[in-house]
Formats: C-alpha cells, sequence, structure tokens
C-alpha cells in the first residue's frame, strides 16, 4: 500500500520536471533571438561593404568622363584650325590677282593721292583692306553696269512713249484716210457731171440751168467738207512731175514748156494733212 502512489503524489512530482523543461525552452528562446535580431544587421554590414567599390568605380567613371570628352574634341578643334587655315590660305591666293590689277589701276590713275592714306590705319591688317578694296572694285563696276542699264530703260521708255503718242496722233489725223478716199470718188463723179453740162444750153434751158447750178453748189459744199478735215486738192496743171504727188499715164511732146512739165491732169490728186492719199494721174512733156 505504501508502494503504491497516488494520482495527485505523482502530479506533484512531475511539475518540477515541467517548470525545469519550461525554464530551459525560454533560455533556448531568449538565446535564439539575439542571433535571429543579429543577422540583418549583418547583411546591411555586408551590403555596405559590397556597395562602397561600386560606389568609387562611379565616381571615377565621373571624374574620366570630362577628360574623356576633351580627348574626342581635341581632333575636331585641331580639324578646324586647319580647315580655317587653308580657307585664309585660300582667300590671300584669289585676292592676289585683284591686287595687282589694283596696283595697276591706281598707277594709271592720275589722281594725286597723299601718302598717309596708303598706309594702313592702326588696328586693320594687310588683308582686311584688301578685301575691301576688291569689295570696293566690284561694287563700283556693278554701279556703272546698273547705271548704264538703267539708262537705256530710261531711253527705250521715252522712245516707246514718243512713238505711242505719234501713232496716237495719226490714228487721230489719218482714222478717216478711207472715209475720205471713198468720197474722192463721189467728187469726181459730180465734177465729170457738171463738166459734161453743154454751157450754150444753158441760157435757153432753164430746168438745165438750175440742174448746173445745183451741181455746183453740191461741189462747193463737198470742198468744204473737204478743207474743215484737212483734205486739200492737187491740180498740178504746168508743174513740175514729182513722183510722190504724182503719177504719169503717158509722155507727149510739147516744146512750149519745159521736160517733165505735167501739161494734162485727168484725174484730181488729194492729201490729207500733207499725207498724199491719191497721187494726180498726168501726162508729162517731153522734147
Amino acid at each position: 500500500m505504501q508502494n503504491q502512489q497516488t494520482p495527485q503524489q505523482k502530479q506533484q512530482q512531475q511539475q518540477p520536471q515541467q517548470q525545469h523543461k519550461q525554464e530551459q525552452t525560454k533560455q533556448q528562446q531568449q538565446q535564439q533571438q539575439p542571433q535571429m535580431s543579429s543577422k540583418p544587421m549583418q547583411q546591411q554590414q555586408q551590403l555596405q561593404k559590397s556597395s562602397k567599390p561600386m560606389q568609387q568605380q562611379q565616381q571615377q567613371q565621373e571624374l574620366s568622363k570630362p577628360m574623356q570628352q576633351q580627348e574626342s574634341c581635341k581632333p575636331m578643334q585641331q580639324q578646324q584650325q586647319q580647315q580655317q587655315e587653308s580657307s585664309k590660305q585660300q582667300q590671300q591666293e584669289s585676292s592676289k590677282p585683284m591686287q595687282q590689277e589694283l596696283s595697276q589701276q591706281q598707277e594709271l590713275s592720275s589722281e594725286p593721292t597723299s601718302s598717309h592714306d596708303d598706309e594702313p590705319k592702326s588696328g586693320t591688317s594687310m588683308s582686311e583692306i584688301d578685301w575691301l578694296a576688291h569689295e570696293l572694285a566690284s561694287m563700283k563696276l556693278e554701279h556703272k553696269t546698273l547705271l548704264d542699264k538703267y539708262k537705256r530703260a530710261l531711253a527705250d521708255g521715252e522712245n516707246l512713249r514718243r512713238r505711242l503718242n505719234r501713232q496716237i496722233d495719226e490714228a487721230k489725223l489719218f482714222g478717216i484716210q478711207g472715209f475720205c478716199k471713198d468720197l474722192i470718188e463721189v467728187a469726181d463723179v459730180l465734177g465729170h457731171a457738171t463738166r459734161s453740162v453743154p454751157k450754150d444750153k444753158l441760157s435757153t434751158n432753164a430746168e438745165l440751168k438750175s440742174l448746173y447750178e445745183g451741181l455746183n453748189l453740191t461741189c462747193a459744199s463737198l470742198q468744204q467738207v473737204f478743207k474743215r478735215h484737212g483734205i486739200e486738192i492737187l491740180d498740178p496743171i504746168n508743174q513740175k512731175f514729182d513722183p510722190n504727188l504724182h503719177e504719169a499715164l503717158f509722155q507727149t511732146v510739147d516744146s512750149s514748156v519745159d521736160a517733165n512739165t505735167v501739161v494734162q491732169v485727168n484725174k484730181l490728186g488729194y492729201k490729207l494733212h500733207k499725207r498724199c492719199i491719191r497721187p494726180a494721174l498726168v501726162g508729162v512733156s517731153k522734147r
């Protein structure tokens, strides 16, 4: 009976053991927590250590970039300098013939030049003076050519204006030339009609006399119209033959007048403002 233990006794014996186990587990947990907390710190330190070389490399690269840019710009600058020098040499070579021409022109010119004008001003080089002299000569030549063209254009315009005015005036004067030629034929018919009336029958025949007087009045009024519009009658009887105003139909021997004298007029001539619109048809004498 004594060896047998009750459940309560067993529980009392196990309680210290359980408490001891719990204390051990607590101690283990407390030991593990610092270890776990120390791991991130160690990782951060390792990352910082590993990032330092990268930062140094970046700094070195940033410092090396300006140096590389300067080294890359040097050949470009050298090329630009070479191009500038070559262009200057070409300009100097091209300006040499112009300098010679200008010097010859200055020698040939009779105008006196002062000695202090030949000396270059302070602050200007000989090349600039030569360039300015070349530009001045070219501008003078261009000015001369343009002035000549301008004068020619003015002269052409003035000649055209005068020619057009003359043509307008002639059109005003001679615009009725065609109408005058047709009217001249009417005057010829009236002239032939008046000349065909027998003069000895005018005193006996009153009707014929009135008709004759009417024809004469018509011819007189027509002549007044001709004068009003500048039409002149050419009656070259006993005048020297003029080929510009007369048209010879035949020649006849007549010793009473000089040779080439108009002795007969078949048709009268007419002038419109001193222009012959119809020559007189005449017969000319000869010997």
